[in-house]
């Protein structure tokens, strides 16, 4: 338990540092707000670069993400995560830790939720400033036994090689990773197999990139994002 004014501390545990590619990335989620990333630390020296000087955030070490200060703006769910190679299909470490409004820093537990209609929300997470995903629908609502389409527009150079990622975020469970695509007209890399049965994906010559979910169920229910992560290079984020 944290007091407001006080000095928190979040922990990120990673199965495999070494199949990270060469940062660890923490990231701040507040309710009905995109994804923000607020640092990333180099696995090699330890070294911090902030998104948002001044903000009170610090790395300590590599795995550790500190709030000095603590104060209501704080107040959100925390994921770290690192990039693994194109090259290999394993899916991202990540973990998350829940800073709400009484300052209490905990785990949050997997509970299901049923609802008679299937909503979609979804966000855009773009750690980089040379290009933009857009969205022009906020939410997707549809029956069960619908197919739902959610799409994502690429704004800038580079899209036909560029990697799209969709991610599934649902209430109180660790986003995953669903699926990446990255040639035009090509195929999906997924990092499950069952998802093969409900998920599809597009990259099309229109810079969009379409997710589609066959036969939506309930379960489906979630939020969904796209993601373009582009490589680091020196201190550039």
């Amino acid at each position: 338990m944290k007091r407001k004014g006080k000095t928190a501390r979040i922990n990120c545990k990673l199965t495999n540092m070494n199949s990270c590619n060469s940062y660890i990335h923490w990231y701040q989620k507040k309710e009905s707000e995109p994804f923000k990333r607020v640092l990333y630390v180099s696995i090699a020296s330890g070294a911090a670069t902030l998104d948002i000087p001044s903000s009170g955030f610090e790395a300590e070490g590599k795995q550790i993400l500190k709030i000095t200060a603590a104060k209501d703006s704080h107040s959100a769910t925390y994921y770290c995560a690192c990039w693994v190679s194109h090259s290999d299909t394993d899916a991202i470490d990540s973990s998350y830790k829940n800073l709400n409004n009484n300052y209490c820093i905990t785990a949050l537990n997997k509970k299901g939720q049923f609802i008679p209609f299937i909503i979609f929300l979804f966000f855009i997470a773009v750690p980089v400033t040379t290009f933009t995903l857009e969205q022009d629908k906020i939410t997707v609502t549809k029956g069960s036994g619908k197919t739902a389409r959610i799409n994502c527009k690429y704004v800038g150079s580079g899209f036909e090689s560029a990697y799209i990622h969709w991610y599934q975020k649902k209430e109180n469970e660790a986003m995953r990773r669903i699926l990446y695509i990255q040639s035009i007209g090509g195929t999906a890399a997924y990092d499950n197999d069952e998802d093969k049965k409900v998920f599809r994906v597009s990259k099309s010559s229109n810079s969009e990139s379409e997710l589609t979910i066959v036969n939506a169920q309930s379960s489906h229910s979630a939020t969904y994002y796209c993601a373009c992560w582009e490589t680091h290079s020196e201190n550039v984020p």
